[in-house]
């Protein structure tokens, strides 16, 4: 079920959250996409340093593998049980990345109900834990790694890389850019 959730709602909500930055908050987009890289790229350098087994492979301590049970085991699919890591579950990147999306939607839409949004990596970490993919720590872990690169790559820091076209007028005049009238 965590499986089929990744493939149906964490993949495709993290990808439409960075298309609809790119298109209408630019600043935001710079900053999801360089934590989305950071973040992720340090997950998989714990997970190839610690490869740690996921509570389904404990099944003698009485968890359920839920997406074996239910057919939806993505580490048997014909093509891709090759390319599967199944000692990867820490940290969770599923969890971090439904925060991240979740942040910086909240962040850039700012209204009081895109406060909803902090659903998602909460929903997220429930279903990862229930369905015996991850640990509470996991999860965690993958969020901790989220807000560590949200936060070196501030969002105030990153403009000087957009380019002029869609740099806030009153970052262009602080900057020394004249003015025409």
């Amino acid at each position: 079920m965590a499986n089929a959730l990744g493939l149906t709602l964490i993949n495709p909500m993290t990808i439409l959250t960075l298309v609809w930055l790119f298109f209408y908050h630019p600043l935001h987009y710079l900053w999801a996409r360089r934590a989305l890289v950071t973040a992720t790229g340090l997950g998989l350098v714990i997970e190839f340093v610690y490869p740690l087994a996921p509570p389904r492979m404990l099944g003698t301590q009485g968890f359920i593998d839920a997406a074996e049970k239910f057919g939806q085991s993505v580490y048997d699919a014909p093509g891709v049980a090759g390319l599967t890591n199944q000692f990867a579950a820490m940290p969770s990147l599923h969890v971090g990345w439904a925060l991240l999306v979740a942040i910086v939607l909240i962040s850039s839409i700012g209204s009081r109900w895109s406060w909803l949004f902090a659903l998602h990596p909460i929903v997220t970490l429930f279903v990862v834990v229930i369905t015996a993919n991850h640990y509470w720590l996991d999860g965690l872990v993958g969020s901790a790694l989220v807000v560590f690169a949200l936060a070196i790559h501030r969002r105030d820091s990153l403009t000087p890389y957009l380019p002029r076209a869609i740099t806030p007028p009153s970052r262009q005049i602080a900057a020394g850019s004249s003015v025409s009238h």
